[in-house]
């Protein structure tokens, strides 16, 4: 029990970004002998650590996690968790100039996210495309794949939509989309606090300042600080929170 609850800890821990804490927690897990010890229960805690190490961006320890947990998964024949080990097994080859093996690897994986209903996981492999297709230059089929991911997530009335709003936010900032990209970044920045901050609050302010170049209409931005994330709203901020 205490093996797969540490485990669970460092992934929550690392969604929300707090890295350090998860992966100490991970070392905690990996004191713990494995002999004694289910391959069910050493498949989830795979899949819990290939979480933790793509949350801190260790891609080819997040690549090692998920096969080890896809190899228990497919020698039992659990289809649904074989389905969510996938997308540790691509970020590698995407991220680290092998966008080829990575557009493999996601077509082979989306069937079998359909095939379980695994709505967030096809939702994570179509979004994918988006970062294969910028490697690859081909800016308007990016937009179009991030558009699909977006669309798909709003259809299933899936959560983590900031996530996809950051992702087509940047496409079209590359396109040159200027007013589209700032409001769909300024959404993706005033979500919650998680590893994946970062990368929407960067791409707005490299959105803002060709927006200034350029003179884009200029959209509200969140207010943030270093430690804190998103200030608190003053009084004349506050009343109905809107429907977005």
């Amino acid at each position: 029990m205490r093996y797969s609850v540490l485990a669970m800890q460092a992934n929550n821990a690392g969604a929300a970004g707090e890295i350090d804490r998860a992966l100490d927690l991970v070392e905690e897990v990996h004191k713990i002998p494995e002999n004694e010890l289910s391959p069910a229960v050493i498949g989830f805690v795979a899949d819990q650590e290939m979480y933790t190490r793509f949350e801190a961006g260790q891609w080819d320890l997040c690549e090692a996690a998920a096969r080890k947990a896809a190899r228990i998964f497919e020698e039992s024949g659990d289809v649904w968790p074989r389905a969510d080990v996938d997308m540790g097994l691509f970020w590698q080859p995407l991220d680290c100039g092998q966008p080829a093996q990575a557009e493999r690897l996601i077509l082979e994986a989306i069937p079998r996210a359909e095939q379980v209903g695994h709505d967030i996981a096809k939702q994570l492999l179509l979004g994918a495309r988006t970062g294969v297709y910028i490697a690859d230059g081909s800016l308007q089929s990016a937009e179009r794949a991030a558009r699909e991911a977006l669309a798909f997530g709003q259809f299933r009335h899936l959560g983590w939509r900031f996530v996809f709003d950051a992702i087509l936010g940047g496409t079209v900032l590359y396109l040159d989309q200027i007013e589209e990209a700032l409001s769909l970044l300024t959404k993706a920045a005033a979500g919650p606090t998680t590893h994946f901050r970062g990368f929407p609050e960067g791409l707005l302010a490299l959105g803002m300042s060709a927006a200034e170049m350029e003179g884009a209409r200029m959209p509200a931005m969140p207010r943030f600080n270093s430690c804190r994330g998103r200030e608190p709203a003053g009084d004349s901020e506050r009343g109905t929170p809107s429907s977005a």
